[in-house]
């Protein structure tokens, strides 16, 4: 599973992503809603193409 980093300009910056090796486990609602949202607390944090 991944999720964009955008910076302040809301440009893509990187990625964040997480992977499970156990075949029995599946990311559930609640596991991409948290993912998101840390995700989404990263924005502002890379740098600014404009600068």
């Amino acid at each position: 599973m991944g999720a964009p980093l955008k910076n302040a300009s809301d440009a893509v910056f990187g990625i964040i992503a997480m992977q499970v090796y156990d075949v029995s486990r599946i990311y559930s609602v609640e596991d991409r809603a948290l993912f998101l949202v840390v995700a989404a607390c990263s924005h502002g944090a890379g740098p600014d193409p404009a600068s």
